[in-house]
């Protein structure tokens, strides 16, 4: 028997390699130091090898496993409602981003995200509450970057 879930995790790993491609190619732009290293871009270059990396273990597994076979039931109508949302949501990053600030756009963003994903409102809310805890005191307190 197909688990519905995977050919919609397939996708996610799809674009979550491909965000993850992005960042790379687009940290490409930030300074270098003055001795050539990487500077700005090596936090970005991590998160985006990371982020592939991820992507192509998830992706690798799905392909393993037997059942995929051809239910994909991908193209039913609630699949391809949070597949857009999602895609909306980062489309949107962007705008969100100069109206609420890096903290206030990445945890609606997630908010938004665990909610498109099935996950109830509370722990949706706690893990964008979190998450934006998290990232203010290792950002802000610890590395002192300003947000």
């Amino acid at each position: 028997m197909v688990n519905p879930a995977r050919p919609f995790e397939m996708v996610v790993c799809l674009l979550a390699l491909a965000l993850g491609l992005a960042a790379w190619f687009l940290s490409n732009a930030f300074p270098r130091t003055a001795e050539g290293y990487l500077g700005p871009a090596l936090f970005p270059k991590l998160l985006a090898v990371v982020l592939v990396l991820a992507s192509l273990t998830l992706l690798y597994r799905n392909l393993r496993q037997a059942g995929l076979g051809p239910s994909f039931a991908l193209l039913a109508w609630p699949n391809l409602l949070r597949i857009g949302g999602i895609l909306l949501a980062l489309l949107l990053a962007p705008w969100a981003l100069g109206k609420l600030g890096l903290l206030g756009s990445a945890g609606l963003l997630v908010l938004l995200s665990c909610l498109l994903l099935g996950a109830r409102w509370l722990e949706a809310l706690l893990t964008a509450l979190f998450m934006v805890g998290f990232v203010y005191l290792v950002f802000v307190q610890m590395l002192k970057v300003p947000l």
